[in-house]
């Protein structure tokens, strides 16, 4: 059948590229098109790589889930500080970006919010947690709003077939 030629063909590509990526991609391929399985969930992250990285690369993994369409004419900034650990952080989201300035903080940002390390990961891994150890002064809702544009990676998609 025409899935398992295109398989083949793809499967030979991957055997006789060079390239490390290149053959990773064209047998992953193959593998997706002679699978009749559906992707397994996963994580693309564990708690305790999360807990090991600095609040700079929290808040960047954080930033790659953010979803540009909700967060659209946004415009707030928001001082986060870690209670347990002291780390605090100003936080801007504009022109649908997160933009941050680690150990900054500012007398008129819109909120400001403090929480465990813990809850900031749980946060990062999983948006849809309401957490009930959050404080918030200023615009309770900049918080809200900011959770609320995290996207919920679907690490079980097909490679090639919709």
């Amino acid at each position: 059948n025409a899935r398992e030629m295109e398989a083949a063909a793809l499967e030979q590509l991957g055997y006789q590229v060079e390239s490390g990526t290149a053959r990773n991609a064209y047998l992953m391929a193959a593998k997706d098109l002679r699978s009749t399985e559906p992707n397994k969930q996963m994580n693309a992250i564990s708690e305790d790589i999360m807990a090991a990285m600095s609040m700079g690369q929290l808040l960047d993994y954080i930033s790659v889930r953010v979803n540009g369409k909700k967060v659209d004419g946004e415009d707030y900034t928001m001082n986060l500080v870690l209670s347990d650990t002291g780390d605090k952080a100003l936080v801007r989201v504009k022109n649908s970006v997160i933009v941050y300035f680690i150990d900054k903080s500012s007398f008129v940002a819109d909120a400001s919010v403090e929480m465990p390390r813990k809850t900031l990961e749980q946060l990062a891994l999983d948006p849809s947690v309401a957490p009930a150890d959050v404080k918030t002064t200023g615009d309770a809702a900049v918080f809200d709003r900011f959770v609320g544009m995290l996207d919920v990676f679907d690490p079980g998609f097909n490679i090639v077939t919709p």
